[in-house]
C-alpha cells in the first residue's frame, strides 16, 4: 500500500526518469518544479470549465453525435477522412448556431461551452495523436477561431443565415450545399497539383 510520509521525508528522485548517464537533478530543482505543479493543479481545481459542465450536466446524452459522426452519414470526400474529435463538434456547432429561431444569448453560450470543451479536446488530441491528423486538427481549429470571433463558417455567416433562414431544412440545405462546394473545389485544386 501507500506509504503516509511528510513532504520532508518524500524522496522526489525516485519520481523522475532519468536517460543513461544523465545526472540527477539538485534536490532544490526537484521541489521547485513540485511547487510549480501544486500551484498549476490548485489554480485548475478553482478555475473549472464551468460552461462545459453545465452543458455536460443539462444534455447528458449526445447520442446524436455519435450518429451525426458514424460511418452511416454520407462522406462528400472521396477519401475516408481522418477521425478527430474536434472536427465533428465544431461542425455541429455551427450548425446549431446557424439555424432559425435560436437566441443570440443562447449561441454566444454555446461558442462559450464549446471553447472551453474544444480546449480540453485539443489538450487530448494534441497528447494522444501527436503528428497523426495535425492538418486536420489545425483545420478544426481555424475553423473554429473563425466561428467565436467573426460567427463565420467557410464564409457563410452564421448569425445572416439564421436570421434569412425561416425553417431548420432550408439552413441544413445550404450549408449542405456550401460544403458540397468546398469539397468539389478542394478536389479540383488537389488534381491540379
Amino acid at each position: 500500500g501507500f506509504e503516509s510520509v511528510s513532504d520532508k521525508e518524500l524522496n522526489l528522485s525516485r519520481f523522475v526518469l532519468l536517460l543513461d548517464g544523465e545526472e540527477e537533478l539538485p534536490k532544490r530543482t526537484l521541489e521547485d518544479i513540485c511547487h510549480w505543479a501544486d500551484i498549476v493543479i490548485e489554480k485548475g481545481r478553482r478555475k473549472q470549465p464551468k460552461n462545459i459542465i453545465h452543458l455536460l450536466n443539462k444534455f447528458g446524452n449526445f447520442s446524436g453525435v455519435k450518429e451525426f459522426d458514424s460511418s452511416e452519414v454520407a462522406n462528400l470526400h472521396y477519401e475516408e477522412l481522418p477521425s478527430c474529435w474536434a472536427l465533428p463538434i465544431v461542425t455541429l456547432s455551427c450548425i446549431a448556431i446557424s439555424l432559425p429561431n435560436i437566441a443570440n444569448g443562447k449561441a454566444a453560450q454555446l461558442i462559450s461551452n464549446v471553447s472551453e470543451g474544444l480546449f480540453v479536446v485539443n489538450l487530448l488530441e494534441n497528447t494522444f495523436y501527436v503528428e497523426e491528423f495535425k492538418l486536420i486538427r489545425n483545420s478544426a481549429r481555424v475553423s473554429w477561431s473563425e466561428v467565436t470571433l467573426y460567427r463565420m463558417w467557410q464564409g457563410i455567416n452564421l448569425n445572416k443565415m439564421s436570421l434569412k433562414r425561416k425553417n431548420f431544412k432550408n439552413v441544413l440545405q445550404e450549408l449542405f450545399r456550401n460544403a458540397r462546394r468546398t469539397i468539389v473545389e478542394f478536389k479540383r485544386t488537389s488534381n491540379a497539383m
